[in-house]
């Protein structure tokens, strides 16, 4: 921060001067600098990168060190060599498209963010109920919601089953995305539920009779109960009570 505002005073002394500095010839630094610019070649196409380039590898922890500071990175990284652009203000990680942006952190610190591990956290709710905060600080809402509807349901915010019942929220996100997960939760808390789709599988895929090969379409299939099984099985436990 200190020097941030070191920079933004030597910006506005160079401004100041660029306006109203020394006069050379009767021109001012910025009338100077317009008569010259028409004799400039035109910029290349390729915008320049001041960022200092390096190739790390990542961890199996899903983690790089860049000048003894740590940043995650998505979890299927794992093992890659990755490229990393370091700057002033932040740090630039890639892996063919994809990419990863991170402040830039002191040596020793970290820069986290628990998005890259949501695969691992959802296996592992003690896991996930630790992170849970900071991880719900950046979705919002209604997953705060949820999370907090989740609670009251169990008895204890941050129990281990309410860790486990969120995990299908991470599943979730991971297969169709955030956004989606909102309008899946805000559907589920506006019908009071609290699994994470208020409507059923049936409803939003719904079988359709034409879809059916033409010899299954007239076969009804009567449903069955756990009742009818045990009283076929009846005959068979008083037989063998027998035999003992």
């Amino acid at each position: 921060e200190h020097l941030r505002q070191i920079s933004e005073r030597l910006q506005g002394r160079l401004d100041r001067d660029w306006e109203r500095g020394e006069a050379r010839e009767g021109l001012t630094p910025s009338a100077r600098y317009a008569t010259d610019r028409a004799g400039l070649l035109p910029l290349p196409a390729p915008a320049f990168e001041a960022r200092a380039l390096q190739v790390v590898s990542v961890s199996r922890s899903a983690t790089v060190r860049l000048e003894a500071a740590w940043y995650s990175v998505p979890s299927t990284w794992a093992g890659l060599e990755i490229k990393a652009w370091i700057g002033p203000e932040d740090v630039l990680l890639r892996w063919q498209s994809q990419q990863v942006l991170h402040p830039r952190r002191p040596p020793g610190s970290r820069s986290v963010d628990y998005n890259h591990y949501l695969r691992e956290l959802a296996r592992k709710p003690q896991a996930l109920r630790q992170v849970a905060p900071e991880l719900l600080a950046g979705w919002g809402e209604p997953f705060t919601t949820f999370w907090r509807r989740l609670g009251e349901d169990e008895g204890r915010a941050d129990s281990l089953p309410v860790a486990r019942r969120f995990a299908s929220v991470l599943w979730f996100v991971l297969e169709h995305g955030l956004d989606q997960a909102r309008v899946a939760l805000d559907q589920s808390l506006a019908a009071g539920r609290l699994d994470l789709l208020s409507r059923s599988a049936s409803e939003r895929h719904p079988l359709q009779e034409q879809a059916l090969p033409e010899q299954f379409r007239q076969i009804h299939v009567e449903a069955a109960s756990a009742m009818a099984y045990d009283l076929l099985l009846a005959p068979l436990a008083a037989g063998q009570a027998g035999v003992r």
